[in-house]
């Protein structure tokens, strides 16, 4: 953020947590409003221009749910507006994040994959630019459950320092999606967390099922999202989901050759070893 975000947030936060701030802004409510924040905020001339982009409903800060509506009376200068919960709660050492059972946030773990050195480097380089320039190209990878999907995003995620940000795919709701996917930017920005849309082929609608699509949503919600993200899906699916503005680079993990999964076997069970080359050359579960 700009050092003018940063003090609507400050005012916005010493507005809820201050009688003496309430009282002195008359926002005996905890709320204040944007002609508030452009009378304190932005009156110097060098930075006056920036009250349009910084408070627009696509600004960072309303766009990643930082500050919101209180309410819906009066025109949009005078409407009052608040600091997320979610940042208070942080104002007060308390960091537990409430998602609602659409996402989790997790340590990466490291799996000591065996995957191609090409499918590491590539997943990398793709979550690195991210970093560097928002709007680029989202990794995608394919390939069975157990194929080291999840794991691959998180051994880049490892490299960057960063916290996974999972996202249930299946489990996001249609009604109402907006507000958590707002939700879902605003901790991954707080937490610095790789975002991964987990099963991403189950936003795309299925009438047999009942679901409907969740594409456009999404693309909308992160076409231009400064972090990183990544996707997750079975083989050979399409979920058709950022082709059209951010692009997708598909990485597919083909299934493990017999000497790969005796390694596995063996790397977790290494007291079973003389046993482990039979187990191996099983075919694998469908």
């Amino acid at each position: 953020l700009e050092p003018a975000e940063m003090r609507c947030l400050y005012l916005l936060l010493a507005l809820a947590v201050s009688a003496e701030v309430r009282a002195r802004a008359g926002r005996h409510d905890g709320t204040g409003t944007l002609e508030l924040l452009d009378e304190l905020v932005y009156a110097a001339p060098a930075i006056r221009d920036a009250f349009a982009d910084h408070l627009a409903a696509d600004g960072r800060l309303f766009a990643y749910g930082l500050i919101e509506y209180a309410g819906d009376d009066g025109n949009r200068l005078s409407r009052p507006v608040r600091i997320a919960d979610r940042l208070v709660e942080l104002a007060y050492g308390r960091d537990v994040a409430d998602l609602g059972g659409y996402a989790v946030l997790v340590e990466p773990e490291d799996e000591h994959l065996i995957v191609s050195d090409h499918a590491r480097t590539t997943m990398l380089a793709a979550l690195q630019r991210h970093v560097e320039r928002s709007g680029d190209a989202v990794p995608l990878v394919r390939g069975a459950e157990g194929a080291g999907r999840r794991a691959l995003v998180a051994g880049a995620a490892r490299v960057l320092g960063a916290q996974l940000l999972l996202v249930r795919c299946g489990a996001l709701p249609f009604d109402g999606l907006r507000r958590v996917l707002v939700e879902i930017r605003r901790e991954a920005v707080l937490a610095r967390a790789v975002i991964v849309l987990c099963d991403a082929e189950q936003l795309v609608a299925d009438p047999e099922l009942g679901r409907r699509d969740r594409t456009g949503a999404i693309e909308r919600a992160f076409a231009g999202f400064p972090g990183p993200i990544a996707m997750t899906a079975r083989a050979n699916a399409q979920p058709r989901v950022f082709g059209a503005t951010r692009g997708v680079i598909a990485i597919d993990l083909p299934a493990l050759a017999e000497s790969e999964r005796a390694t596995l076997w063996t790397r977790w069970l290494p007291a079973a070893a003389p046993a482990v080359a039979p187990v191996a050359a099983a075919p694998a579960a469908p």
